[in-house]
């Protein structure tokens, strides 16, 4: 990811953000990059710009740090080794429900039942969702 688009994130997030959520989101940025390390996307730009992409969006909405953090982390589940039990040590459990909600892959298997049930206890989780797939299709 250019150096630049990481500057301008980090500033943006710090107009918003200050203390222990900024220090989270910063860590969550580092995890992003340290994970998603040598992946490209198809259009051969490096991967966690759409991380940032997403998060970025979602803090000129109003996104709360949890959302924020959970869209920097949204595909670290099915890319990586990365597992929902260690975002929620790491970042606490709403962050690891809205990345449980983004996973495409546990949101499969659990059925329609289950991801409204989801969807329900936190709304914020389609905003996240939306976002994410604008990205994708603008990638496309």
């Amino acid at each position: 990811m250019s150096k630049q688009r990481d500057v301008s994130f980090l500033k943006a997030a710090k107009k918003i953000f200050s203390g222990p959520e900024m220090k989270d989101i910063e860590r969550a940025r580092k995890l992003c990059q340290s994970i998603h390390k040598g992946q490209k996307r198809r259009s051969g730009e490096d991967y966690c710009h759409h991380p940032i992409a997403v998060a970025e969006t979602l803090m000129a909405w109003n996104g709360s740090s949890d959302m924020v953090i959970a869209a920097l982390l949204h595909d670290a589940v099915e890319d990586t080794t990365l597992s929902h039990d260690d975002i929620r040590r790491q970042f606490g459990d709403q962050v690891a429900l809205y990345v449980f909600a983004l996973t495409n892959d546990a949101m499969l298997g659990e059925g329609y039942e289950k991801a409204l049930s989801i969807y329900e206890q936190d709304p914020n989780i389609l905003v996240i969702k939306l976002r994410r797939i604008g990205d994708v299709l603008l990638a496309t």
